[in-house]
């Protein structure tokens, strides 16, 4: 039955769809049509289908839909009614929302062996009827700002599932479960779409372009995947000829037995991942967190890469692995490797190389900063010679323009960031290009692409110029200019730099403890004194050390920014710091008159605080003196309490000789050797027995160990603790009568 009324669902039993129309009486459709519920040329879409069927389309057709929401009974759209031109389903107020494609009991609109259809600016399914659009073996589809929802997770029940050829995905939002596409034809783009859901293909695709994945996704072979961002994890396996550029991901990125694939200039935010990668090239991104790749095969090429955090490399075949002008915050580990290369790296922590074919591998020019130390000095390293230690502006041309994320250098890198451990060395850039962009009050040094030693040459003008004497002059350009480079008064370089706006860089919001310091601002700090600083709210006091701006927070605080510059404006920016209540525990102690050792508190947000000693006693003052019995190790703690709860920490302290009064023998009850000793000692109990509690500490008051045993009187027991380092520790030994601690020394 058909109620023609708009707004009204539209029931569409299949015996009232199949009206036929005779080719010898009507001619070809072409144009446009209109269906709904009345007044229009059909009712239904599967009735207009059947007269396209049996009029056929000498041109495109495009069927207008009227507002409704039409439910389909079991529906089943079979390939004799294919057309031969491209077909339009399209909603005729271009709203997808007034167009509604249902089916009852979970029952498939269903598409089989069709070609030259679109839909535009259709909704299929609701939220609530868990029904499915299916697409199978398909050719030219096109679903273009449509939007796609289901609840169902079981395979080919949600959203898409055919073999596309010549077919496009965009501008809609899919959402549900599990978006499967299995295809393996071409020229098939998945362009500016959202899924709210998993997202799997087999076969390939053409292009994925601009979209967002906010569920688990797996990138298919033969795909160029540019500019979307996966909020999920994303896997890819077995794929080949992929490229991957200018992508997101925030989620992990996890791949395996991957060939011929291009990853460039992309940003990690979580965890990277590759097992057994065959000819990849992993180049120009930004890895927030730690990276691995195991099993490499033949012919991998990692350069220009930041690594924030750590990096390491398993088990390299023979020629698999070139690593080169990579910055590595973390530490960098590679081992099993035979004829591989690295070279030209700046490493920020350790540099760990273990079986490694020496005379094969070529590990050379790295610049190693243990500890964030000192800048490398060896002759090998490969030194970035600085200007200066504060500007951190590298001269060294090999250096110069490596290890940036920004697209073919046609963006200028701020100050603030270059400075920032992984990007050294990517601070300025050789000028390969006419022009460049660079931020209003941000420098650049000018140095001409393959004119390195022509120490006679000079720039023109000498407007914005630092110094123009230097032959590499910085200049600080407040407008777009054009620099040019003379040799022999012939101009053989130049460069047109493009003032971008000026913005304030402000970082993301942060949690500290109760009354600590917060890095509220990260700043270009060799422009600062051309800048108007005004920090709201006024009543903290703020501090600077060289690129980074302080304030101490006691409660959760947002703090705004105002930056004036004569010539580049004003920009405002605001960051929130996040107060976790709970107090912080601190404290020192030194000697007083021969006995005695002053305690001081150092805590903040407490209510309240206890000093522990270590030697059964305990004060409640901020500031006390206490006198211990005997000289020997004491582990004490100081506790700190507030309404939110409480923080403590311990501390060492080797009590001084105290003549007036008789020691005790601590070796009465229980006896300790030998010490010092590789690790394994030996206790023994004489009139002791029952319980001990035994806890092995550092020199520092870390806790390395924790048991209880049960003693008897002559009672023999033996300890192992050869996993822990050569040093000087602290055994404690607690039970019924009292505490024991003990220094212990392991060689």
């Amino acid at each position: 039955m058909i109620i023609p009324i708009r707004k009204i669902t539209i029931q569409l039993l299949l015996s009232l769809c199949l009206i036929s129309f005779s080719t010898n009486i009507y001619a070809q459709l072409s144009g446009i049509y209109t269906i709904g519920p009345s007044d229009c040329d059909y009712f239904t879409p599967r009735q207009a289908m059947s007269s396209l069927h049996s009029l056929g389309n000498s041109d495109t057709v495009v069927f207008l839909i009227e507002e409704g929401t039409y439910i389909f009974d079991n529906q089943y759209i079979p390939d004799e009614l294919n057309p031969s031109f491209l077909t339009i389903f399209k909603s005729a107020s271009d709203n997808p929302s007034d167009v509604i494609f249902n089916s009852d009991d979970s029952c498939s609109i269903y598409f089989y062996n069709f070609s030259n259809i679109k839909f535009n600016s259709i909704t299929f399914g609701s939220e609530d009827n868990q029904s499915t659009l299916q697409l199978s073996h398909c050719e030219n589809i096109i679903i273009d700002s449509c939007v796609v929802l289901s609840d169902t997770i079981a395979f080919s029940s949600l959203t898409i599932y055919s073999d596309f050829t010549n077919s496009c995905i965009s501008n809609s939002i899919i959402s549900g479960g599990k978006l499967s596409i299995s295809n393996n034809e071409s020229n098939t783009m998945i362009k500016n779409n959202t899924f709210n859901c998993q997202f799997s293909t087999s076969g390939r695709l053409d292009s994925i372009i601009n979209n967002t994945f906010n569920g688990d996704t797996e990138i298919p072979t033969l795909s160029k995947v540019i500019g979307n961002t996966f909020n999920g994890n994303v896997h890819n396996s077995f794929a080949g000829s992929v490229y991957i550029e200018n992508n997101v991901f925030n989620g992990e990125f996890s791949d395996s037995f991957s060939n011929n694939m291009n990853i460039f200039s992309n940003t990690f935010n979580a965890e990277f991942h590759s097992s057994y990668p065959d000819d990849i090239k992993i180049h120009s991104n930004v890895f927030k967190d730690n990276a691995e790749i195991h099993f490499p095969g033949f012919n991998n090429k990692i350069y220009n890469n930041h690594f924030h955090g750590h990096f390491s490399t398993w088990v390299a075949a023979q020629n698999g692995l070139e690593f080169y002008y990579n910055n590595v915050k973390g530490y960098f580990e590679i081992f099993h490797h035979n004829s591989n290369k690295i070279k030209n790296n700046i490493f920020g922590d350790s540099f760990t190389v273990l079986h490694i074919t020496s005379n094969t591998t070529n590990i050379s020019n790295n610049n190693h900063y243990p500890g964030y130390g000192t800048l490398g000095i060896h002759n090998y390293h490969y030194d970035p010679k600085y200007l200066n230690e504060d500007t951190l502006i590298a001269t060294n041309p090999l250096l110069i323009g490596k290890g940036t994320s920004i697209l073919y250098y046609n963006y200028d890198m701020p100050r603030n960031i270059r400075s920032d451990w992984p990007t050294i060395g990517a601070n300025e850039l050789y000028l390969t290009q006419d022009t460049l962009k660079i931020m209003c009050s941000d420098g650049i040094r000018l140095i001409p692409e393959n004119y390195l030693n022509l120490e006679e040459g000079y720039w023109l003008p000498e407007t914005y110029m630092e110094d123009p004497n230097e032959t590499y002059p910085i200049v600080y350009p407040y407008e777009d200019i054009t620099y040019y480079f003379y040799y022999d008064d012939v101009i053989i370089d130049s460069i047109c730099l493009i003032n971008e706006p000026f913005e304030l860089q402000m970082p993301q919001t942060s949690t500290v403890r109760c009354g600590n310091e917060a890095i509220i601002y990260s700043a270009p700090h060799e422009n600062s004194d051309l800048f108007n600083w005004q920090w709201t709210p006024d009543s903290f006091s703020y501090s600077q050390s060289g690129d980074l701006w302080y304030a101490t927070v006691w409660d959760t605080t947002t703090f705004t920014l105002n930056l004036f510059h004569e010539y580049c404006g004003s920009s405002s920016g605001g960051v929130t710091i996040n107060v976790d209540p709970l107090p912080t525990a601190n404290g020192t102690y030194s000697q007083i008159d021969g006995v005695s050792i002053q305690f001081e508190s150092l805590c903040s947000c407490e209510d309240s605080l206890k000093w522990y000693f270590g030697d059964g006693s305990y004060s409640t003052e901020s500031n006390p003196i206490h006198s211990y019995l005997e000289s020997d190790y004491y582990i004490g703690s100081i506790v700190a309490y507030n309404s939110y709860g409480k923080d403590s920490v311990n501390f060492i302290l080797l009590a001084p000789e105290y003549n007036s009064i008789n020691g005790f023998n601590i070796d009465t009850n229980i006896s300790i050797f030998p010490n010092p000793s590789t690790g394994v000692i030996n206790l023994i109990s004489k009139e002791l027995s029952g319980n001990v509690l035994i806890e092995l500490f550092d020199i520092q008051g870390k806790k390395l160990h924790s048991n209880t045993l049960e003693f008897k009187q002559n009672d023999a027991r033996t300890l192992d603790f050869s996993n822990q380092n050569e040093g000087i520790y602290l055994i404690k030994l607690q039970y019924d009568e009292g505490v024991i601690i003990k220094k212990i020394v392991f060689e």
